[in-house]
């Protein structure tokens, strides 16, 4: 008797334990709409539930064609995972179900039943279908207070172009008596747009889009039309149209709340006690969205659209030697949007950097956009020692209201480019003589030098004296007596210190001795530039640190560099100055005194 209740159980747990992998492992999909009513013009939420699926990747949803009038866009979806622990009888038996929530967005343009068709989810070879959604969208009473309008640019735009475009709501009733607004288009679904953003204070309009309800800023003011005087709402965006086409859209919908009956609370405020809802429709609209011209595209376009382009050119060294790197920032501005802005060719239009003397890097430059335009930072190698300047660049962009493409070229650079040395084993040895390593060590002389300088005994009479004559004769009187022996002692240090002087100068290496001179001869046309004034002589003063900069010590670099810079943007007229002051000339003379 006992053993028949056990086998009930154990029959209920498998049968549990079966239909809860059934279900885990069942798949289904369900349609369904936001609690109406559901009214013309009015968005509304429309949800497909998926579950049965896998985490990843994420299902594919396959919508019906919808019927006429009924706008959708999707909002996106919403993964959710669940776990459930079952046990029975001291099996544990875990389950894990996956619900994905698609949400679309669903507008009425008319009134009526309309039918959405059932939708089909699918995962690799995993399938489900919905079951199909019947909606009944309602008419709005027209309010004869209220009017509604959406203006468009009169003549066409053209992909990227920021268009100007107005929201004007007129309403000659009780403003007071609005309790609910909703403006609602499809040209707000169709493409992006720009917004001055509300401060505290400012009026804005409610407008409905795909990405839900945004405040836009709006201006108030007071027009009389048809006899009836209204208070007017108008709401400036900035369109940017991404792609060409010919835009016919349904007109611009307006719904209200309006309060229709009044009510004290406990506390003595009014609150609405009964609604109406009230409509106004604008007219249809057209938008078209020309592609850019092909023909008189530049080699220099890159996708700027707008007006009042500059390319800004800066490099970050003036002084370089062959094949070293130069690090360029190219600052791009212009009133337009610069997103989409990207960089030409740097040779492009036969401008710029040109490929035989220069080396560039290959594919797209990624630029950053910032509050100071958009930068793009390089690094390009000269590979010409003729090269003195990186030479201007084209820049071009496509101007909507002049419908044509303009250029602008960037400001040139003056470069001054050393050649490289080759190091040789001699050189390395010449170094390790002379260098810090060694300090105070004369370089070692040649043979014959050597030999000049040790003391000769060639042909000296060696034998010892022993005759008594010339062993006691007077000292003083011998050779002339005192004073021929004084001047010989005194011309043969004056030989000393000469060949002492001579020797020095020897030893010190030719490179040095060049570079004194280059300094010397530097700096006296560094007082001669100072006779000079503006560009003229900010140029001879770049002119002369660019040959001074080979014999700079790595702690002056950073500042020749600058002042060569400085005296750059004077001379090429690039800044507002217009001449070199007192104080850039009084740098310039005192880096090249310190190097001297």
């Amino acid at each position: 008797m006992d053993r028949a209740p056990a086998t009930i159980q154990a029959v209920t747990a498998a049968v549990v334990v079966l239909l809860a992998g059934g279900v885990a492992r069942g798949r289904e999909a369900r349609l369904a709409a936001e609690r109406g009513p559901h009214y013309v013009g009015e968005p509304f939420v429309m949800q497909v539930t998926a579950s049965g699926f896998d985490e990843e990747p994420t299902p594919e949803v396959m919508l019906g064609k919808m019927p006429e009038g009924l706008r959708v866009s999707f909002l996106g979806v919403n993964p959710s995972v669940s776990t459930s622990i079952t046990i029975v009888n001291g099996r544990r038996t875990e389950s894990r179900r996956v619900v994905f929530n698609f949400n679309y967005r669903l507008t009425g343009a008319r009134a009526g039943n309309v039918q959405v068709p059932a939708v089909t989810v699918k995962q690799g070879t995993k399938t489900a279908t919905t079951n199909a959604l019947s909606l009944a969208i309602q008419e709005i009473e027209k309010d004869p207070d209220m009017r509604i309008e959406l203006l468009l640019p009169e003549t066409s735009i053209y992909p990227g172009q920021r268009a100007k475009v107005s929201v004007r709501w007129w309403y000659a009733g009780n403003v007071s008596d609005i309790n609910q607004l909703t403006i609602y288009s499809p040209l707000f679904d169709k493409f992006e747009f720009q917004d001055e953003p509300v401060r505290r204070g400012d009026s804005a309009l409610p407008l409905t889009g795909a990405k839900g309800k945004v405040q836009v800023k709006a201006v108030v003011s007071r027009q009389t039309r048809d006899g009836k005087q209204y208070m007017v709402a108008t709401a400036d965006r900035i369109l940017v149209a991404d792609r060409a086409g010919e835009y016919v859209l349904d007109p611009i919908i307006v719904n209200v709340s309006k309060v229709v009956q009044w009510r004290r609370d406990v506390f003595g405020d009014r609150v609405p006690a009964a609604v109406k809802r009230l409509q106004a429709v604008g007219k249809p609209v057209r938008l078209t969205v020309k592609p850019l011209p092909l023909a008189g595209r530049p080699e220099s376009f890159a996708g700027a659209i707008g007006s009042g382009f500059s390319l800004n050119v800066r490099a970050g060294s003036t002084v370089v030697k062959l094949g070293d790197p130069i690090a360029l920032t190219l600052t791009l501005r212009g009133d337009g949007k610069l997103d989409n802005a990207s960089l030409p060719p740097l040779f492009a239009d036969g401008k710029g950097l040109d490929p035989k003397q220069f080396s560039v890097p290959d594919g797209q430059v990624a630029g950053e956009v910032t509050r100071d335009g958009k930068q793009f930072t390089l690094s390009v190698r000269v590979t010409d020692p003729a090269v003195n300047q990186i030479p201007p660049m084209a820049y071009s962009w496509f101007d909507p209201e002049q419908g044509k493409y303009v250029t602008t070229l960037s400001d040139p650079i003056a470069l001054q480019v050393g050649r490289a040395k080759i190091v040789s084993s001699g050189d390395v040895v010449s170094t390790r003589a002379n260098g810090p390593a060694n300090p105070g060590k004369a370089p070692r002389a040649a043979a014959g030098d050597e030999a000049r300088g040790r003391f000769d005994t060639s042909g000296a009479d060696l034998a010892i004296v022993t005759a008594p004559a010339l062993l006691l004769a007077d000292v003083e009187r011998r050779f002339g007596g005192a004073t021929v022996p004084a001047a010989i002692y005194g011309l043969s240090a004056a030989l000393v210190v000469v060949m002492f002087i001579l020797g020095r100068r020897a030893s010190v290496d030719p490179s040095v001795l060049a570079a004194r001179r280059t300094i010397h001869q530097q700096r006296a046309k560094l007082r001669q530039a100072g006779r000079l004034a503006g560009g003229e002589r900010a140029a001879a003063v770049a002119a002369a640190l660019r040959a001074l900069a080979p014999h700079a010590r790595a702690a002056s670099r950073d500042e020749l560099d600058r002042i060569v810079r400085e005296c750059d943007d004077v001379a090429f007229a690039r800044s507002e100055r217009r001449g070199s002051d007192g104080d850039l000339y009084a740098r310039a003379l005192a880096l090249a005194k310190e190097m001297q």
